[in-house]
C-alpha cells in the first residue's frame, strides 16, 4: 500500500505520482499497486485517461494519451517494473514538470 499521506488520486498532493510528464500529463501508481495510470489535468484534478497492469503496455501506449513524450521520460518509465504489483515505492517524489528533471522513485 500507499502510504497514507494522501490515497486520492486525483489531488496535486497525490502520493502515488511516479513521474509528471508535462503539465497537463503525469504517469501515478495506484491506490492498491495494481494499475500504472496515465493522468491529465482536468479543471481542478486529475484524471485517469488509461490504466496499465504492465510497464510494456504503458510505455507503447503513453504517447497515444500525451503526444510526444521525451527520451529522458521514456528512458525514467523503462525503469519501472514490468508489472504494477511489483511497484514497492511507498512515496514517489513529485517531479517537476521539467522532462529534464524527471525522477522516478527506486522501486
Amino acid at each position: 500500500m500507499l502510504n497514507r499521506k494522501n490515497t486520492r488520486e486525483g489531488d496535486d498532493e497525490y502520493s502515488g505520482v511516479i513521474a509528471q510528464i508535462t503539465p497537463r500529463s503525469r504517469v501515478v501508481i495506484c491506490h492498491d499497486r495494481l494499475q500504472f495510470i496515465v493522468q491529465v489535468r482536468g479543471g481542478a484534478a486529475w484524471r485517469g485517461r488509461r490504466f496499465y497492469s504492465t510497464r510494456a503496455a504503458l510505455l507503447a501506449q503513453l504517447h497515444e494519451v500525451v503526444g510526444d513524450v521525451a527520451p529522458d521520460a521514456m528512458t525514467l518509465l523503462a525503469r519501472l517494473p514490468p508489472f504494477a504489483r511489483d511497484y514497492r515505492a511507498t512515496h514517489a517524489p513529485h517531479a517537476a514538470p521539467e522532462v529534464a528533471e524527471l525522477e522516478v522513485c527506486p522501486c
